[in-house]
């Protein structure tokens, strides 16, 4: 079974501390408290995957494949890409509609049987599905976005994070790497 803690989303992912995030103790096995559940440790390759995951608001995500070199990855991003859209309804997903697709792992191997047969060498056997949770205190029913070109003071409480977003009294979201570059002044 997770341990309770693992569970506790307002410490799982820390912004901008992720040294001192639980999902960061777990993958990399710093916190030896973390050993007796026996969860998987991740390489750097592996964090980095699971950090992009997180930056880009993941519900869920499971690994694929894993190529020697950015190269064949491309190659495999461009094959995957004919097979389906790599687009975010992000309404959906700052809104935390759940995913009705197929499951992830049926998926997985569907995609397989439809690469060609040079890339399916880096296909990985790994199943386990990666679940995401953030630290946003509620979900909104109408997302209303923010944008410091149309609007150059902004205020609010900080109500949420996730991947890229940041959510103000519930219902405004920032889509902050949009904003990468600007100065902008945190007040109480």
């Amino acid at each position: 079974p997770t341990p309770d803690f693992l569970q506790n989303h307002q410490f799982l992912i820390i912004p901008n501390n992720s040294y001192s995030s639980v999902l960061f103790q777990v993958v990399n096995g710093t916190n030896n408290h973390l050993y007796r559940y026996n969860l998987p440790i991740a390489n750097q390759n592996q964090i980095n995957g699971i950090q992009r995951w997180i930056d880009q608001g993941a519900a869920a995500a499971i690994v694929l494949a894993q190529v020697p070199n950015r190269y064949l990855s491309g190659v495999l991003e461009i094959a995957l890409k004919s097979q389906f859209a790599d687009k975010t309804n992000w309404q959906n997903m700052l809104k935390n509609k759940p995913y009705e697709g197929p499951a992830l792992d049926e998926q997985k191997w569907e995609l397989e049987e439809s690469l060609p047969a040079d890339l399916t060498q880096y296909w990985t056997d790994d199943e386990q599905i990666w679940g995401f949770n953030y630290p946003v205190l509620r979900y909104p029913d109408k997302v209303n976005s923010l944008s410091l070109d149309k609007q150059a003071q902004v205020s609010g409480t900080l109500t949420g994070i996730r991947g890229q977003y940041i959510y103000l009294d519930h219902s405004l979201v920032i889509n902050i790497r949009k904003h990468t570059g600007y100065q902008i002044q945190w007040e109480n």
